[in-house]
Order: C-alpha cells, then sequence, then structure tokens
C-alpha cells in the first residue's frame, strides 16, 4: 500500500466500498428510523414540550400550582 500512488489507493478504497455499499444504505436507514423515532417518543412523552410553543401569560397565570 506504501508503494501505491494516491490514484491508485482511492481507486482500490471505491472499490472495496462499493461491494458494501448496499449495507452501509441499509445501515444508515435503520440508524435514521431508531433516531427518529426515539426522537418522536421523547417528544410525545415529555408534556412539557408542545410543538406551538410556550403557552401564553394567560394560560401560565391560569394553571393551578
Amino acid at each position: 500500500m506504501k508503494k501505491m500512488g494516491p490514484d491508485e489507493f482511492v481507486e482500490m478504497l471505491r472499490s472495496a466500498i462499493k461491494q458494501d455499499e448496499w449495507l452501509l444504505f441499509l445501515h444508515g436507514g435503520a440508524l435514521g428510523l431508531f433516531a427518529a423515532s426515539s426522537t418522536w417518543r421523547s417528544l410525545e412523552c415529555d408534556e412539557r414540550v408542545s410543538i406551538a410553543g410556550p403557552p401564553a401569560a394567560e394560560e401560565r397565570s391560569e394553571r393551578p400550582r
């Protein structure tokens, strides 16, 4: 590998990655779905988080403490 030029090394690396390219896409998709679902769950479980933003001032004063 030390005797290879930069172009030869890049070509060798690309050919090695190209064989398992579908695995990279599969794992990336699976990790993306996992991250999205865990984020969604944390937003669903946390009642304090509101997509609409923080409550208005009059809503805050009406809430029992």
